[in-house]
């Protein structure tokens, strides 16, 4: 159904045609498909894994379960505490100390 402009009802109020929404739509594919692409080495410095290699970890309440949990990570190579986040100031400081983790 057409209205006074001579667009149809349907698309009024859009601004947005057919072609420019699909020029969009393969540009945004193309960005988001990048990624798996590329080697993973290739948006890594030499010598040092890339983003998808890393997997940064923190702890959010480090008591009795939580202190045992993340006491695993010690013995997994690669894996990085960043963070150690507790209601004991002084607990917190103890299991950040374990990895260099920042304490909050």
């Amino acid at each position: 159904m057409k209205n006074t402009t001579g667009t149809s009802s349907a698309r009024a109020g859009r601004g947005c045609s057919r072609r420019q929404f699909i020029r969009r739509a393969l540009a945004a594919a193309g960005a988001v498909s990048a990624p798996v692409v590329l080697p993973p080495g290739v948006l890594a410095a030499a010598g040092r894994p890339g983003a998808n290699e890393r997997i940064g970890v923190a702890g959010i309440g480090v008591g009795r379960r939580g202190g045992q949990v993340i006491g695993y990570l010690k013995h997994i190579p690669g894996a990085r505490v960043v963070a150690v986040a507790d209601v004991c100031l002084p607990r917190a400081r103890q299991v950040a100390g374990w990895f260099g983790a920042k304490v909050y």
